[in-house]
């Protein structure tokens, strides 16, 4: 007895969305999805939109402007570098005692897994950040703190941050950071002091592990924080211009097990991302 009804792109389409839906590091609005191109296979490449900037010019009443110039912008590609697969056992027994409602939560829990991979890869991404962009070292960390007017307060430290984005002229608005579990109790209290307010009009951030607005930044928590050399927690902080990323389930499929009364549901996924804009992403390293 096969699965009845097994519709795979009805599957896939699931999937994805299901694990869209738990992205902290991936989910819209922390990066963008600014590409065109078709996902079918590791290797291949989705061409990224950009476009270049704007000159601004002098005008003078009754002279002509000189003619307007294409906004030019180096062909940016993404390769799908990632290749991920799950798979599943469904028993004939446990298709009958579930009455037909088995597949979906085992797909969340495929979907879970495949949150946390695809995180877990644009977290590593810390590395491409700007150097102008970067507070504390692994050579010397910041280590927040809770105390009013000190250097490492963790509000003074989320203000360095934000400088250095504005001293990289990225624009205000729509700007994020995530931070580790351990610095979670310190921005609340934070937070409660300061009083926490919501997105500025306009900003389109998800709201999947956002603890609120501090500093000019939306504050999202992972258990993803890259940490190094020890306890050096790698905190990235920027606007959805820096990364851009891009996901496809490739296929869902069922097929009957050769030794066993059972089917075996399995997956594709594949993934990449780039960071397109450096200016836009910076790290703060931490300990705790």
């Amino acid at each position: 007895m096969s699965i009845s009804n097994f519709i795979p792109e009805f599957w896939a389409s699931l999937v994805l969305n299901f694990a869209r839906k738990n992205l902290i590091y991936a989910q819209t609005g922390i990066v963008n999805r600014n590409y065109e191109g078709e996902i079918s296979q590791r290797g291949d490449k989705v061409h990224i939109t950009g476009l270049g900037d704007v000159d601004i010019i002098d005008y003078t009443d009754g002279t002509d402007m000189a003619d307007a110039v294409p906004p030019t912008d180096a062909d940016t590609l993404l390769e799908i570098t990632e290749d991920k697969a799950f798979r599943f056992l469904v028993t004939d027994k446990q298709k009958k005692q579930a009455a037909g409602n088995f597949l979906t939560p085992m797909m969340q829990k495929a979907a879970y897994r495949m949150q946390d991979k695809m995180d877990q890869y644009v977290a590593s991404l810390y590395t491409d950040a700007s150097a102008a962009n970067l507070v504390g070292s692994d050579a010397s960390p910041k280590s927040p703190n809770a105390t009013a007017n000190d250097a490492s307060n963790v509000f003074n430290l989320i203000v360095d941050c934000g400088r250095k984005l504005s001293d990289s002229l990225v624009p205000t608005n729509g700007r994020w950071m995530i931070i580790p579990p351990a610095m979670e109790a310190l921005a609340i209290k934070e937070l409660h002091v300061s009083g926490a307010s919501a997105p500025q009009v306009g900003n389109t951030i998800a709201t999947t592990g956002r603890i609120g607005h501090l500093a000019g930044f939306d504050l999202f928590v992972s258990h993803n924080v890259p940490n190094v050399a020890g306890a050096k927690y790698k905190i990235l902080f920027g606007t959805s211009e820096a990364i851009s990323f891009a996901d496809q389930i490739a296929m869902v499929e069922s097929i009957r097990h050769q030794k066993q009364f059972a089917d075996i549901v399995r997956g594709h996924n594949l993934y990449g991302a780039k960071v397109v804009q450096p200016d836009y992403l910076g790290v703060m390293t931490c300990n705790f």
